[in-house]
């Protein structure tokens, strides 16, 4: 395995990545939150931000900083993608490529001024949705998976390429039938799992939908969100309050209750 320290902050790379971009056409960050509406404070963290301006909630962050933020994230992921492209072509140098499986993913997604939110730890879609890539040697390449898949799954998919035993107790699915057919019927979820400020957050995200609660460490009531992924991509309207949308809750309730294996693909 090998692991890239970046895009992870410190947001630092080398000048050359980021004379890529135009440093005056990096636009404001998306989802200002004074467009939020019924968004509960602490699915944005109370105001409070890590990693980077982590003071942000005392000082406000100003357009200048945010840009030069965005800036050296766009440089850093320039640069991974340069690190990858050494290791790839090292592969086919020494003679690994057709008998290497590669797999490319993160650990998490990073916000980048959404809501006024910076890094990570959050149930928006921003910090949650990851980056992955997958070659397998005499499997088809150029192929896009719009299904839905979790990190988790990685361990018995490649339990299952390599003819290896899967282990007991996994609570996850081998993508491995996907790597055949992409557009295969998959997952109906994905399930997220954070804490911030004395409460427990747990997310379930489906094609159209995502659904939260948080739940405070000493007894209170449960907040809840509810996003239209298709019309809100920027989860900028929470819907679980309005009457029109309270089926759809108790349903994606039912959903998150029902754990990893009720979202399973029909005959896993």
């Amino acid at each position: 395995s090998l692991g890239f320290s970046r895009p992870h902050t410190p947001l630092r790379c080398p000048k050359k990545y980021l004379d890529i971009y135009d440093f005056d056409a990096i636009p404001a960050p998306p989802a200002p939150p004074e467009n939020d509406r019924n968004i509960p404070d602490v699915a944005k963290r109370f105001g409070r931000n890590y990693d980077i301006f982590n003071d942000g909630y005392k000082h406000p962050v100003t357009p200048e900083a945010a840009r030069r933020a965005v800036h050296a994230y766009y440089g850093c992921a320039s640069f991974v993608d340069a690190q990858v492209g050494l290791v790839l072509d090292t592969l086919e140098k020494e003679g690994l490529a057709d008998r290497t499986i590669v797999i490319l993913f993160g650990d998490h997604g990073f916000q980048l001024g959404e809501h006024n939110l910076w890094s990570k730890y959050t149930l928006f879609e921003q910090t949650t949705r990851i980056p992955m890539l997958v070659r397998v040697p005499g499997a088809a390449r150029g192929a896009v998976c719009d299904q839905i898949i979790e990190a988790v799954d990685l361990m018995p998919t490649l339990c299952e390429l390599l003819d290896l035993p899967r282990p007991e107790g996994l609570e996850s699915t081998s993508f491995a039938p996907l790597l055949k057919r992409p557009d295969r019927p998959w997952k109906k979820a994905a399930h997220t799992v954070a804490s911030m400020a004395g409460h427990l957050g747990r997310s379930i995200r489906t094609k159209r939908w995502r659904y939260s609660e948080w739940t405070p460490d000493k007894g209170g009531a449960k907040v809840y969100e509810l996003y239209d992924l298709e019309q809100d991509p920027w989860e900028q309207n929470n819907l679980a309050g309005e009457a029109d949308y309270a089926e759809l809750v108790e349903q994606m309730k039912a959903q998150l209750a029902g754990g990893w294996k009720a979202a399973l693909p029909n005959g896993v």
